[in-house]
């Protein structure tokens, strides 16, 4: 992967922008800082700490060279170590043995919070042998469908109008990155 560190957020965003443009948005990826507010220390903006999940679950997995676009005050931000990344990484494929209790105690253990309707990262919901998880490592949920204990399929989907936007044979799943209430080694 290629480092490429501006100066402030704007100038990284101009130059990422640019970067879409001349070699494709699927091999560019922006890291923002977590958008901590000086005294509110434990306030973070989740969409900024969905993108870095997002960022370092690509740097993790990917094959192919990628240029990521930063400034300062996002990397002195400490990240969990790759090693606690794939720890608490969760893989389901299509087609996998998996109780929906199980999936329940990962997510819990992830620190998801259960709610009737998903309509943020860190957000699951069980109605039957459907699950829906809006993980730290996507911009849309997922939408896991069980036929007893085996994943039948696995969308994504709209928050807004709840209808599907892609089938997926895999998914991956990862908590909240910035969380600082674990014990785990970060650099």
């Amino acid at each position: 992967p290629l480092l490429v560190l501006l100066p402030d957020k704007e100038e990284s965003a101009y130059l990422l922008n640019d970067l879409e443009t001349l070699i494709g948005d699927q091999k560019v990826l922006f890291f923002p800082d977590s958008y901590r507010r000086p005294y509110q220390i434990e306030d973070t903006d989740n969409a900024n700490v969905l993108l870095r999940a997002e960022v370092l679950n690509q740097l993790n997995h990917s094959t192919t060279p990628l240029v990521v676009v930063s400034y300062p005050e996002a990397l002195f931000e400490k990240v969990i170590t790759r090693k606690q990344l794939e720890k608490n990484t969760l893989k389901i494929n299509k087609g996998d043995e998996l109780t929906i209790e199980f999936l329940n105690e990962v997510l819990f253990s992830y620190n998801f919070n259960r709610t009737d309707f998903v309509t943020e990262p860190g957000e699951f919901s069980v109605r039957g042998g459907i699950v829906d998880v809006f993980s730290f490592s996507n911009n849309e949920p997922y939408r896991i469908e069980f036929f007893g204990n085996e994943v039948e399929s696995i969308r994504t989907f709209d928050v807004e109008s709840q209808l599907s936007t892609a089938q997926l044979n895999t998914v991956t799943i990862i908590p909240n990155v910035e969380n600082k209430e674990g014990d785990e080694v970060r650099q």
